[in-house]
């Protein structure tokens, strides 16, 4: 693909962004520096469950994490700790106990079961949190339009 940097001079088949910089992370040609990946950086300013979570492990582990990268770093490489809290902190209700979170000695790509010995009920878990004015179902069908069904109380 040959693409025009924001001066029109072609990439030699290298995507630039607006600003100049190769999109796949290779060195920018007027500085010769390496570009750095962008992130996602949560709004400070709202009250999100992602800050909520990321501050009950900076809490917890007595940590600060700097930016985004950082926390996600963490869950990368406590991931068995984050989901547990992750579960604790969802409220999610469970019918019988883990044994454990994750068998810490297989590899990811060799599938552990995650919080083996746990049962649940999907529908419980979902309906039963809302309110009579929520919706909880939405269908369709080729005999009828789309129509809600209200959450009830189990």
């Amino acid at each position: 693909m040959t693409a025009l940097s924001t001066n029109g001079k072609t990439t030699n088949g290298v995507e630039k962004h607006e600003n100049g910089n190769h999109a796949n992370g290779t060195k920018n040609e007027t500085n010769g520096t390496a570009l750095k990946p962008v992130y996602y950086t949560p709004p400070q300013n709202l009250d999100t469950f992602e800050l909520t979570l990321r501050k009950h492990f900076e809490d917890k582990h007595n940590l600060k994490f700097a930016n985004y990268r950082e926390f996600h770093r963490f869950t990368c490489d406590n991931y068995g700790s984050f989901w547990e809290d992750l579960l604790k902190i969802s409220d999610v209700k469970l019918h019988q106990q883990y044994n454990n979170v994750i068998n810490h000695n297989l590899k990811i790509n060799e599938r552990p079961k995650w919080f083996n010995g746990a049962t649940l009920n999907y529908t419980e878990n979902v309906i039963e949190r809302g309110v009579a004015a929520d919706v909880a179902v939405l269908y369709a069908s080729m005999l009828f339009l789309l129509e809600e069904v209200p959450t009830v109380k189990i």
